[in-house]
């Protein structure tokens, strides 16, 4: 009453405190009882001081209440609780008792394969092991016999619900079996283990027994640990000895039981491919159960149980089976521990002191805490607000099997697919069929790099249609792993309109390259056929002079067929592919033979060459004779530029893998405005000029992968800058535009 009093002064929704008499644990009401006065205060000091403190740090309520009571109340209800426990918890146990007794001779359940705690020694036609010798001992003690029956221990467990055994020796305490059984104090503390065999090297802990085989022994306590929670074959057996022998013969994975006793069996069976694996996998009391409610027997157990462990009885016993037992409880040991409990209570009774400044603390804590949430949610908000709000299709793979984690409404839009449908699906199932194992290998690489990006990537939307996507993906954080963050942007039309223009480029180019070479071959076929009409003529009017005035005629036509023919062949140049049969090259030769060719035209224009090789220069891989066409232009370009004379310098370098050639003269210069026309084709400014000179050498040198510039100041002469690689060179054309809408090319090597 006085409990319940306190309680709902306290607290009423909160029923901390318990009557010690009502508690589960038998073993620890008949020690309070038949110990001596100081142990049973001491028990329910420390029982009365844990929850007390705990009571106060729960229930801020209670606290309040607590404080306003100040000293006086707590100490008068701390002392009535534990006055009132002591006293009631005899009254109520003699009251629950009456009606059982001690018999005077106890029915035993004994397991008859468990050593070293129980076994039937054959030879003597009788019980031993440890569990045996204490129950001998304690039987003794309380002036009783005991008769053994040989049963498993489930069969023991069945048997002492029923009435039909006083007791089974050797019982592992659970809290399930306290529900439906009391039980003594420990005898001892044993420990299961993992047994495996030798040549086993994959199983090394309990996790390891997932989805294997293991065998126990019926009625073993490990065998209900292992079901629970775990996915673990369990195969049953009558005895230790046929599960380890099944474990040898290799009919399971592992055997789990009583560390000792399997040890004792392995030894004495001679099983030496046995090993055990891992720590003990839990360590538990072995008791002595008896039927629910005999606190009688329970009592005089425990009683003789001290008996034995006063008189150094119980100490021989256990040194006997397992050598000395190491846990002795001394007089020190036990005034160290009242010592402590008092200190407990005394902090107890103390933390009140403190506990305002703490609850401030808490409370500001707990402000922080809020604003830090706060803070979170406003970034977790913003961030969904980016996620789903973004202009490119967001997809959140998982980079072990490609499926989708997350997708934002873009996505959606993207593929035809609504969000539930694409988390049931992955990457692959968005490309075409034949592009899976493109895209198993596009996420590997993102996996490895850390990022990675994708141009023109063919998807498939959920109606059937194909479109291309831009794909920039990379490795991030998410939900505590790493996962692939993929970028598509659809490029579809895009695409389209830009092939759309490329094609209209095209067809300009092939316009303007048609009214170029129209008007080219236009001039020299008008000449050609006044030049017939001048010859018609003169034949008609038999003028004296007839033949040679007709060779002269005839001469100039052959000249402008001549040039009608160069011109086609240049033409055809651009019209066919150039395929270049590259070798390695010396470069001042191949210069050399140019200027060879020219010799005699720049000795009769008054023109000087100057040549300053480099030294050592490297070979490069060219191909020799379209080079020659390629300089020949350039060096005509040079001499046509000086018809009253001058000089032409030729130089040649090396840097950074590129040999760098300038062919430069002193002639009248080209104009600011004609420097970025003269590379269009058909562009001259010269009467006899065909303007392809230019745009064929600016061909072949891209197609060996260098470059071609012209730097030029009226009146201060022409460079022309070619730079070329040194062995085999990846290039990539680079567009420019003219005038006309046609298209020539840099090359970026």
């Amino acid at each position: 009453t006085l409990c319940d009093i306190a309680l709902f002064l306290f607290h009423h929704k909160n029923p901390v405190f318990v009557p010690f008499h009502s508690l589960p644990n038998v073993g620890l009401r008949n020690r309070c009882r038949n110990g001596s006065p100081v142990d049973c205060l001491f028990q329910h000091m420390v029982k009365y001081t844990h929850n007390w403190v705990a009571f106060l740090n729960k229930s801020p309520g209670t606290y309040r209440m607590y404080s306003r009571a100040r000293n006086p109340l707590v100490l008068l209800l701390t002392v009535v609780l534990v006055i009132s426990n002591i006293s009631a918890a005899p009254a109520a146990d003699e009251a629950g008792t009456l009606s059982r007794r001690t018999p005077s001779k106890l029915i035993i359940a004994s397991h008859s394969n468990y050593p070293p705690y129980e076994y039937y020694d054959h030879l003597k036609n009788r019980f031993a092991g440890f569990n045996v010798e204490i129950l001998d001992a304690l039987a003794k003690e309380m002036g009783v016999s005991v008769e053994y029956r040989r049963l498993s221990k489930l069969e023991g467990l069945a048997a002492l619900r029923e009435g039909t055994v006083n007791g089974v020796l050797g019982i592992a305490y659970s809290i399930e079996r306290d529900d439906s059984f009391d039980f003594t104090s420990p005898l001892c503390t044993i420990s299961d283990a993992i047994f495996v065999r030798g040549d086993v090297q994959d199983i090394n802990s309990v996790i390891d027994l997932e989805n294997r085989t293991v065998a126990v022994d019926r009625g073993d306590f490990i065998g209900e640990v292992l079901q629970k929670g775990k996915r673990v074959h369990i195969v049953v057996n009558d005895s230790y000895e046929s599960a380890l022998r099944m474990l040898d013969r290799g009919d399971v994975a592992a055997f789990a039981g009583n560390q000792l006793t399997a040890q004792y069996l392995v030894n004495r069976l001679g099983l030496r491919n046995i090993n055990i694996v891992g720590a003990p996998i839990h360590q538990v009391g072995y008791c002595i159960a008896v039927q629910e409610g005999n606190h009688v027997l329970v009592s005089s157990l425990e009683k003789a149980l001290n008996v034995l462990k006063e008189n150094g009885e119980y100490d021989r016993i256990f040194g006997r089976w397992f050598g000395r037992d190491l846990r002795r409880h001394s007089p020190l040991r036990q005034f160290i521990f009242l010592s402590l409990g008092l200190v407990v209570a005394v902090l107890g009774f103390a933390g009140w002191m403190v506990n305002r400044r703490l609850r401030r603390k808490v409370e500001l804590s707990a402000k922080e805490l809020a604003e830090s949430r706060t803070r979170f949610q406003r970034k977790a908000d913003e961030y969904i607000s980016l996620f789903e709000g973004a202009n490119d299709a967001i997809f959140i793979t998982d980079p072990i099997d490609g499926r989708f984690l997350d997708v934002n409404k873009k996505a959606e839009e993207l593929t035809g697919y609504n969000r539930s449908e694409l988390l049931q699906l992955g990457m692959r199932d968005i490309h075409l069929p034949r592009d899976a194992a493109r895209v198993d290998k596009r996420i590997a690489q993102i996996v490895a790099e850390g990022s990675a990006s994708f141009d023109d990537a063919p998807f498939l939307r959920k109606d059937g249609s194909v479109g291309l996507v831009d794909i920039s993906a990379s490795l991030i954080e998410y939900s505590g792993r790493k996962v692939c963050q993929s970028f598509l942007r659809d490029v579809t039309e895009r695409r389209l309109l830009e092939r759309q223009l490329v094609q209209t480029e095209k067809l300009a180019s092939v316009g303007t390259f048609t009214a170029g070479l129209a008007h080219e071959i236009r001039n020299p076929l008008n000449s050609v056929n006044l030049q017939l009409l001048l010859l018609e003529r003169r034949i008609r009017d038999g003028s004296r002079d007839y033949e040679s005035e007709s060779m002269q005629l005839i001469n100039i036509v052959r000249e402008e067929v001549s040039r009608l023919d160069n011109l086609v062949t240049e033409f055809l140049f651009f019209a066919k592919p150039l395929n270049l049969d590259c070798h390695p090259t010396n470069l001042h030769r191949t210069l050399d033979d140019v200027f060879a060719l020219f010799h005699v035209r720049m000795t009769q224009n008054s023109i000087s060459l100057e040549r300053n090789y480099m030294d050592n220069l490297p070979l490069l891989s060219l191909d020799a004779e379209k080079m020659k066409q390629a300089f020949i232009n350039v060096v005509q370009n040079a001499i046509e530029a000086m018809p009253l004379g001058g000089i032409l310098k030729v130089t040649t370098q090396e840097t950074q893998r590129r040999v760098i050639l300038n062919i430069e003269d002193t002639g009248d210069g080209i104009p600011e405005e004609d420097l970025d026309k003269v590379f269009e084709v058909f562009y001259s400014r010269k009467e006899t000029g065909t303007g392809l000179g230019l745009p064929i050498s600016l061909h072949i040198i891209e197609m060996h992968g260098g470059t071609i510039e012209i730097q030029s100041k009226r009146d201060h002469g022409t460079t022309c800058t070619i730079t070329l690689p040194v062995g085999p060179a990846k290039y990539q054309p680079l567009k420019r535009e003219n005038s006309f809408g046609a298209s020539s090319y840099l090359t970026r090597s």
